[in-house]
């Protein structure tokens, strides 16, 4: 019997040892399997979102301010400045860390009601228009010119100047342009104003859409000047997005446009 039981308590004292021995083995590190920033350009006052998506954390937290999250989520960020955002999932094995960057860049605020421009000048077309100063010319195609802010890109707005050598009243020219946004935008394009202008404009268009960049919906507005002349359509069409129409002197920049004389 004195066998039995010590043979019993062998078995017991190996079983907790097994225990032991199996609870303390190695255990895989946690996985980020996706931390993003939508969009990782802003300007600044707008927001930006964050996406994340962890396994075999125990724990998961976010820095600047946010702090301890769920394995999967989002939440919306306004950052002042360009920041990094680290995000660090932890369990018995140790904590991995990913972090984003979000680049704010300044929104351009005029020093004064007339800020200081430069003179673009198109011989072969005949016009010129003013800009300013810290702003950039891109030539997208032989016809075509775009003014954008210091710091943006295309996407986020311009001022796009056109001139087409087809002859026809702005009318159609400006039909023209609904037709291409509407089918470019089935679903959330509205057009706003569409009629004849007073002043050097013959015409004159004004849209509202909703543009998707990335996991972020932006509502974009738009206004274009059409100039019919015997010899040219001209096209000044501004898209920006909504929220930045009171940050750029938009309608200083069009009334700077005037053609050359023949």
């Amino acid at each position: 019997m004195k066998v039995m039981r010590r043979l019993a308590v062998a078995i017991g004292l190996i079983a907790i040892l097994t225990s032991l021995l199996v609870g303390c083995g190695p255990t895989a590190l946690p996985v980020i399997v996706e931390f993003i920033a939508a969009p990782s350009e802003i300007y600044s006052g707008e927001s930006v979102t964050l996406f994340w998506n962890v396994t075999e954390a125990t724990s998961i937290s976010i820095d600047q301010g946010i702090g301890n999250v769920s394995a999967i989520g989002m939440k919306t960020v306004s950052p002042m400045t360009t920041t990094a955002y680290t995000l660090s999932a932890t369990n018995v094995a140790g904590t991995v860390t990913n972090s984003v960057l979000v680049t704010v860049v300044r929104v351009y605020q005029p020093s004064s009601p007339s800020p200081s421009f430069t003179t673009y000048r198109d011989e072969k077309w005949g016009y010129t228009i003013g800009y300013p100063d810290d702003w950039f010319v891109e030539t997208v195609a032989p016809e075509m010119i775009s003014l954008h802010p210091a710091f943006s890109h295309l996407s986020w707005g311009s001022i796009f100047v056109m001139v087409d050598e087809s002859s026809g009243p702005a009318s159609g020219m400006a039909q023209a342009l609904v037709t291409e946004l509407e089918q470019a935008n089935p679903t959330t394009f509205t057009l706003i104003d569409n009629g004849e202008a007073q002043g050097m404009w013959d015409w004159y268009v004004c849209y509202e859409y909703m543009a998707e960049y990335e996991y972020v919906t932006i509502v974009r507005r738009g206004e274009a000047y059409i100039k019919n002349t015997e010899q040219y359509m001209y096209v000044v069409n501004l898209d920006f997005e909504k929220e930045d129409y009171d940050s750029y002197p938009l309608s200083q920049i069009v009334g700077t446009f005037t053609l050359l004389p023949e």
